[in-house]
């Protein structure tokens, strides 16, 4: 059984559709990494990988 999750710091109220959460969540990692200072790096949300001849899209 998995422990729930709870996103209530992100404000997204009841009614939210995936793409918002996405959104939400990689503006608070972004903004923490910023916080964090030099050597840290926001590098994308969703990019193309290719792991053993096999395609994948990774966000």
């Amino acid at each position: 059984m998995k422990d729930p999750y709870t996103f209530d710091f992100l404000n997204l109220g009841e009614d939210f559709l995936e793409r918002d959460l996405e959104r939400a969540l990689i503006k608070h990692m972004r903004d923490f990494l910023i916080e964090l200072g030099v050597g840290f790096a926001f590098v994308g949300s969703q990019y193309y990988l290719e792991v053993g001849g096999e395609d994948f899209l990774s966000s």
